[in-house]
């Protein structure tokens, strides 16, 4: 049955845009009523919708009356009152793929007053500049940044990034067009950090200087022999320390903090700036964007040598197997007597002790490894893992100006120097502990805690089936590569080290194949753990196997540790403010939470674009080569995701062992391009696919010959397989040209000549 048009009401002429007219083929006017004449104003087309708020007195016609308001609706059975409306949910803002999420948090607002800014030189004359801009924008059209004109003292050359200060001039010169940092700049921008301070801010900084340490209210421990130990390059100085023998064989531990609460008060002017920065300072290849000005992080409040300096001392006294007894907190003024880092200070352990030997802290270094083994030993009793110490390290190339990547092993004086840390996080938590957990202590003590859930006992029985389907995999013994349920984690992983890396007595295996796959091994264990998160309440630790653990020992790098701090201190002191400042410091609290979560997702976005920038300037050169021509590098399959996680194509993540990076390689990429330009049957480069008859699908990849026909297993690849990798393609998103997807292909190494393979 056709139905008629001319008698069906026109919807867009009720809601009073109908475009057609008269020439509309549906029914104008349909429901205006005889008594309305024919010269009538239009429908009401907000009434149509269900929101005009006029109501009666609207000019436009309601259902065909002038001003009729909206019926009510009908009442519910047995009640006289109309029923309540049901409260709206939040609204959630839409992706492009249709997916809903809720809006993350924003960060706090910056000061309004003046900030000094960073631009980019445009032409050198007249000297013109213009602010960074974002270099991609999802949502809107680049707008183009308003060009300066300024006056500099220094010489300045096109593409130049320069401080401009009041007045539009020139500063300084923060990067040269051609050094790498005027990219890591360009990263800060694009992740909306704040790289320059507000002058009220340089005005607080400014009476600090003034005021001096303000040291008469402190105690005085100048006269011990304190000592800081970090990296080479550090220069915000957060912790010194100073060992001395204790009684009856033990031993008293001083841990010296930069005294961050005193210098950022909630409410001043510099607390305010490092909330708007998420409470965090961000580190880059070159370049640190500091949470507090480089006058405090790295002078005033910095633990400097040969300095006086405030500092929040925490005393604890250790017996003979390194249990703490107690701990003191105490606000001190102390001297540092050198700037050691980890480096020079394994140094003097390897040369016997003898690098500084005579000097004021030389009994703090050998005490340093006493109590560092100790407390390494307490921790494995209480089951503490200690994990394989490779770190990749992104740097920049002083030869070649360009982005590399080295592996890093850690020393075993950075080990001893992370004990004292976390026996100073651990035992400060349990003081905020009995702050929060005291009748009284609660009302005015507001605690930051970082906890961690233990994973559950399905991942821990998958993981260890995972290892010895591994071992079947590789042909390995199942009593030496399995991990049985009576055995701790932490011993399995020890022992496989022992086999194959060996001890400073025994010499180890030394074969490339059985690295890869304790590489791997090592990836899976450490996958296992869930992330530690920050929270106000006083939760286990399971990585650390603590009951509490607080963060105390960052104060100039994270705004939690300032805060901490002084809820430390307002405890010990048992410093009962008013009920308005205990809500202040409830709101200050959840913001700093917040803040900690937007600043780790900023530090994420921050090195998977550095990264991305390294894979760019090192693998753009070998572009142009023939795909044959193109240089292998050696590499460790560490892990497959073949179930599309989070909608993401089946992927193969390798370790690339020099330079040291990893890389993931996308099976529908690898097998696209290679079907585009299928190699030669010669050439013995195929494409991979999952092997379905493995225990878990996860674990194995076996070769396709061009026709299609499978190749034996024995030549296939999977987790803890040693490979080789070459560059196969590139792609440009249209919408993202900024960004480079390089696609990879992959060759299993041969297990007895160490070349790839004969398929």
């Amino acid at each position: 049955m056709v139905r008629d048009k001319s008698k069906t009401p026109c919807r867009f002429f009720a809601a009073g845009n109908c475009k057609y007219a008269d020439k509309c083929r549906y029914l104008h006017n349909a429901q205006i009523s005889d008594d309305v004449p024919s010269d009538s104003p239009p429908p009401c087309r907000f009434f149509a919708k269900g929101y005009c708020r006029n109501g009666d007195s609207c000019r436009f016609l309601h259902n065909g009356r002038l001003g009729s308001a909206r019926p009510e609706p009908p009442k519910p059975k047995n009640s006289s009152e109309p029923p309540k409306p049901k409260p709206r949910p939040p609204r959630a803002s839409v992706r492009p793929s249709g997916r809903r999420y809720r809006p993350r948090s924003q960060s706090p607002a910056p000061s309004k007053s003046f900030r000094p800014a960073v631009m980019k030189v445009l032409s050198v004359s007249p000297l013109r500049v213009a602010p960074l801009v974002r270099s991609t924008n999802r949502n809107a059209k680049k707008r183009k940044p308003k060009a300066v004109v300024v006056t500099s003292e220094v010489e300045l050359a096109k593409g130049d990034l320069v401080e401009v200060t009041r007045g539009k001039k020139v500063s300084g010169l923060v990067a040269a067009s051609e050094d790498p940092r005027a990219e890591m700049w360009q990263l800060v921008v694009d992740n909306g950090l704040l790289h320059t301070f507000p002058e009220d801010v340089d005005r607080e900084v400014a009476g600090f200087v003034k005021d001096g340490l303000m040291a008469d209210k402190l105690t005085d421990m100048r006269e011990k022999a304190f000592v800081t130990i970090d990296n080479d390059d550090s220069m915000d100085l957060d912790q010194a320390m100073f060992i001395e023998p204790g009684p009856n064989g033990g031993f008293v531990v001083w841990y010296a903090l930069a005294d961050g609460a005193y210098f950022v008060r909630p409410g001043s002017a510099l607390f305010i700036e490092a909330l708007a920065r998420n409470g965090s300072s961000y580190y880059l290849p070159g370049l640190c964007v500091p949470m507090l000005p480089r006058k405090l992080s790295e002078d005033l409040c910095s633990l400097n040598e040969d300095v006086d300096r405030r500092a929040l001392v925490l005393k604890h006294r250790l017996d003979a197997t390194g249990v703490c007894k107690e701990t003191t907190v105490h606000r001190a003024l102390i001297h540092s007597r050198a700037k050691l880092s980890y480096r020079t200070v394994q140094e003097h352990y390897d040369s016997g002790q003898n690098k500084y030997k005579g000097a004021e802290f030389e009994e703090t270094l050998a005490l340093l490894r006493t109590v560092g083994n100790l407390r390494r030993a307490m921790g494995k009793a209480r089951g503490v893992v200690e994990y394989s110490r490779h770190r990749e390290r992104l740097f920049i190339d002083p030869e070649t100006q360009l982005l590399n990547s080295v592996e890093e092993h850690g020393y075993k004086s950075e080990l001893y120097n992370e004990q004292i840390s976390l026996l100073c996080n651990s035992e400060g938590a349990k003081i905020l502990v009995a702050g929060v957990t005291d009748p009284e202590g609660a009302k005015f003590v507001q605690g930051i805690f970082r906890s961690q859930e233990a994973p559950s006992e399905q991942k821990r029985e998958e993981l260890r089936s995972f290892f010895a389907e591994l071992a079947a995999l590789h042909s390995l013994e199942l009593e030496v590569w399995g991990w049985s349920e009576e055995e701790h984690l932490g011993d399995y992983l020890r022992r496989l080290h022992r086999l194959v890396d060996g001890t400073p007595n025994t010499p180890g295996l030394n074969d490339p194949l059985l690295d890869a796959i304790l590489r791997a091994i090592d990836r899976q264990a450490m996958m296992c753990n869930l992330r530690a998160i920050f929270g106000e309440d006083p939760l286990p630790h399971h990585s650390l196997r603590v009951d509490s653990y607080a963060r105390l020992s960052s104060p100039m790098r994270e705004l939690i540790g300032c805060f901490t701090h002084k809820e430390l201190l307002q405890w010990c002191r048992r410093e009962e403010g008013s009920e308005q400042e205990e809500r202040l410091d409830e709101a200050i609290r959840d913001a700093l939470l917040q803040a900690g979560l937007r600043a780790k997702r900023i530090q994420r976005s921050l090195g998977g674009a550095v990264f991305g920038k390294m894979l760019d300037s090192f693998w753009v050169s070998q572009l142009h080569l023939d795909i044959n021509d193109r240089e292998e590098y050696h590499g460790a399959v560490l892990g497959m995701d073949v179930s599309g996680f989070r909608g993401k194509p089946p992927r193969v993540y390798v370790q690339v062992l020099d330079p040291f990076f990893e890389i993931k390689i996308a099976l529908e990429d690898l097998n696209q391009a290679l079907n585009a330009r299928r190699p030669s049957q010669k050439d013995q480069r195929w494409a991979y696919r999952v092997h379905e008859h493995v225990g878990r699908s996860a674990l194995q990849l076996v070769p396709e010959m061009p026709n299609g026909i499978r190749v034996e297993t024995e030549n296939a690849i999977g987790v803890g397989s040693a490979v080789k990798v070459w560059l196969l393609d590139r792609k440009v998103y249209v919408n993202r040209p900024h960004l480079n997807h390089w696609i990879f292909a992959m060759d299993v190494v041969s297990t007895e000549t160490g070349v790839p393979a004969e398929q």
